[in-house]
């Protein structure tokens, strides 16, 4: 039974990291589906904790690529840009 979906086109940049699963979604309760697609046909994006950067991440996102997580409350993942200010596509599935 899906209990809420939303989805967010989300600008990055390449000085400070961005939280993409958005608190409001998460609670204690459900579980959420999240995938992630980077919309850039040439900047890659990293994805990892609230530390994220260009040296230290924990996965890089090649343009058009997309990555898919089943994630436990409280469990945020954050994005920073190559360089630019390309976008990134997301859906969360709460359930």
């Amino acid at each position: 039974m899906t209990l809420g979906l939303t989805h967010q086109l989300i600008t990055l940049n390449s000085s400070t990291s961005t939280l993409i699963t958005l608190p409001e979604v998460q609670d204690d309760e459900f579980d959420l589906y999240f995938s992630v697609q980077n919309t850039d046909s040439l900047i890659p994006v990293y994805l990892g904790d609230s530390t994220v950067s260009l040296t230290s991440y924990g996965f890089k996102l090649f343009p058009g690529q997309t990555w898919t997580a089943d994630l436990k409350p409280r469990e945020d993942i954050y994005a920073i840009a190559d360089s630019g200010s390309p976008k990134v596509a997301v859906i969360r599935i709460k359930r």
